[in-house]
């Protein structure tokens, strides 16, 4: 089937923005440079005060595709319930605004996979490789990509076990299910959590988005507040199963909170890089103080 014939598209990415304008030109411009035209991109802005509508605006003129809308909202899982009213692509993935895809033809080798399964698959989950800045990409290895669980049943209380960079879904699944928005960072998880043993989920090692972190004050503050609400969550859906990883990356996340507030944020980002190299993984966090 080629995708430029059909009348829906097959993918539909959402983006969820608030004063991003410092991040969304990588962004787009990896839009502009993918082969696969046909993909429908929905920004859902949260009434911005910096330049991201205007940014947004101009390209449009390059993006035909784009669908902007900018209201206020409470959080990105509301932001992405109010995008999710306005798709028409079969599958959806999402995607923050410093992300990008690996190579022009990330979404057309998504479209491949995707054409291929069956009725009952309502997931597609792909590794996504991790860096510090998403506007440079360095060389994939297996200690800087994110891979998603295989073992899902056995997994699935431990956390989060999909980047959902690399998550397409099926768009059916919100026809009765949406994300909740009283959680604030880990939504995904609970979305995940209450859907995927609604249908069959397809793994395949093939990256195709690259996720940005390593900002300091974005990452390093807030991981614990993603860890607490994993734990809620696994407890809450998976009450029978212990999610002792998820205790781990609680408590190293705490330590890191709090060697950032006796000692500064430097400190704390030599901390969990220092962690990350007794794991034999590369740093990820950007050691300066600002």
């Amino acid at each position: 089937m080629n995708s430029t014939t059909c009348e829906r598209p097959i993918i539909s990415c959402v983006v969820a923005t608030y004063n991003a304008a410092n991040y969304l030109p990588t962004l787009l411009a990896s839009f502009a440079e993918q082969d696969l035209k046909n993909t429908e991109i929905i920004v859902q802005d949260g009434a911005s005060t910096d330049a991201t509508m205007a940014l947004l605006n101009q390209w449009q003129k390059r993006l035909p595709s784009l669908r902007i809308s900018s209201r206020r909202d409470k959080g990105i899982y509301e932001a992405w319930n109010n995008a999710l009213d306005r798709v028409t692509g079969e599958w959806v993935l999402f995607l923050g605004a410093d992300d990008k895809f690996i190579s022009p033809a990330s979404l057309q080798s998504a479209e491949s996979i995707l054409y291929k399964l069956g009725p009952k698959t309502i997931y597609l989950a792909t590794p996504v490789v991790i860096v510090n800045d998403a506007s440079s990409i360095a060389v994939a290895d297996s200690k800087s990509i994110q891979h998603p669980s295989i073992d899902i049943g056995h997994n699935i209380h431990q956390g989060m076990i999909f980047p959902h960079q690399g998550l397409f879904h099926r768009r059916t699944i919100f026809d009765k299910y949406r994300f909740n928005t009283r959680l604030h960072i880990a939504g995904d998880y609970d979305f995940l959590a209450r859907t995927f043993s609604l249908g069959d989920i397809e793994v395949r090692d093939l990256p195709l988005v690259c996720m940005a972190v390593g900002g300091v004050s974005t990452s390093l503050s807030n991981m614990w507040r993603s860890e607490w609400e994993q734990l809620c969550i696994s407890r809450q859906h998976f009450s029978k199963s212990f999610p002792w990883k998820i205790y781990v990356r609680l408590t190293r996340s705490i330590l890191c909170a709090v060697l950032a507030k006796l000692f500064g944020l430097a400190t704390a980002a030599r901390f969990a890089n220092f962690l990350r190299k007794l794991r034999r993984r590369p740093p990820l966090w950007n050691i300066s103080s600002k």
